[in-house]
C-alpha cells in the first residue's frame, strides 16, 4: 500500500530497471526514469588463459540477498561430479562465522576477503563461470563486469538482471 501510494503521489520515479515495476500492474503507468548503469569496459580484463584451477565465482555482499547460501547449496550438491572445480566466494561477509558452516568445510570452497576493484576484475576474468543467484536485485554491476570480461555468466532472474542477461544469449537466468 505505502509503494502505490508513494509512486502515486509523486511526478516520476527513478528506477534502476523498468522491470521493478512489472510485478505491480496498477504502477506500471508511473512516469519512470532509469538510473544509468556506467562500466567503463575497456578497463575489464579480457578472459585469461585457464591458470591451475577452474572456479565458479560470486561476487558480491550482503551474503544472503545475493543467494550465497543458494548457490553453495548447489555446488556441494555437485561437486563430487567436478573435484577439480572449486566455488570462490569474494565480498565483505559480516556472517562469516554462518557461511562457513554452509560450506561445511569443503576443501573445494573458498571465502575471499574483499579486495580492490582491479584485483576482482582480474580475479573475474580467471573464472570459468560467474554466478550471481540474487533472491533480489536491482541492475547489478558485477554482471557487466563479468560479461566485459567475457566469463560465461549464469544469474537468477530477477528485478533487473534480465536486462542485462538473456537467457540462452549473453548467459543464463
Amino acid at each position: 500500500i505505502c509503494l502505490h501510494i508513494s509512486l502515486w503521489s509523486c511526478d516520476r520515479v527513478h528506477l534502476l530497471s523498468r522491470e521493478l515495476l512489472a510485478p505491480y500492474p496498477l504502477l506500471r503507468r508511473v512516469p519512470a526514469s532509469i538510473f544509468p548503469e556506467f562500466v567503463p569496459v575497456s578497463v575489464v580484463p579480457r578472459a585469461a588463459e585457464a591458470e591451475d584451477e577452474t572456479y565458479v565465482l560470486l561476487v558480491g555482499a550482503p551474503w544472503r540477498i545475493k543467494g550465497v547460501d543458494l548457490l553453495i547449496a548447489a555446488f556441494r550438491r555437485l561437486a563430487p561430479e567436478f573435484p577439480a572445480v572449486k566455488l570462490k566466494l569474494l565480498g565483505w561477509f559480516p556472517d562469516r562465522e554462518r557461511l562457513e558452516a554452509l560450506a561445511g568445510g569443503s576443501p573445494q570452497i573458498e571465502i575471499l576477503k574483499p579486495r580492490p576493484n582491479p584485483e576482482v576484475l582480474q580475479i573475474i576474468s580467471r573464472a570459468a563461470v560467474f554466478a550471481l543467484p540474487s533472491r533480489c536485485e536491482g541492475a547489478p554491476v558485477v554482471v557487466l563486469e563479468a560479461m566485459a570480461s567475457g566469463a560465461p555468466v549464469v544469474a537468477s532472474d530477477v528485478a533487473g538482471i534480465p536486462s542485462l542477461v538473456r537467457d540462452g544469449e549473453s548467459g543464463f537466468l
